[in-house]
């Protein structure tokens, strides 16, 4: 049975209380208490399914801005590559893959906002206010 992200976490702490001991300076000392304080506090066990709820969201709100930049001419540049960026989800196996896809969403919405910046309307301002419900729900839908 494999363990638990906060199986790994506690074991990591083990290895650095035994590590400290062997370790002379103050400040190698300290380095090591504040590495195993920071595992200690992590919610190991959740922080992926959090990440895999946020990229849900990233997507959800994309596929919004996506819909709303095939209408308007000023966006075609952006829409192929969000939407090759959306399309292409998949499980990740790891949670480097996870962290690597919400980073590429992450980067897609802020490139897809700049630009709705210089837009005024009242169209941008429905999908900013839907893109921020998107954003602040807890689940993804």
């Amino acid at each position: 049975m494999r363990p638990t992200p906060a199986d790994l976490a506690n074991g990591i702490r083990t290895a650095l209380r035994e590590l400290s001991s062997e370790v002379s300076s103050s400040e190698g000392q300290a380095s090591l208490r504040r590495a195993m304080f920071a595992l200690r506090d992590m919610r190991w066990n959740e922080a992926a399914f959090d990440m895999l709820a946020e990229n849900h969201r990233l997507e959800v709100a994309l596929r919004a801005c996506i819909e709303w930049m095939t209408v308007q001419e000023n966006f075609a540049s952006l829409v192929g590559a969000t939407t090759e960026l959306v399309e292409t989800a998949r499980a990740p196996a790891s949670f480097d893959q996870a962290r690597a896809r919400n980073l590429a969403l992450r980067g897609a919405l802020c490139e897809v906002l700049d630009q709705l910046v210089a837009w005024d309307s009242t169209t941008t301002r429905t999908l900013r206010q839907n893109l921020v419900g998107i954003m602040l729900r807890r689940t993804g839908g």
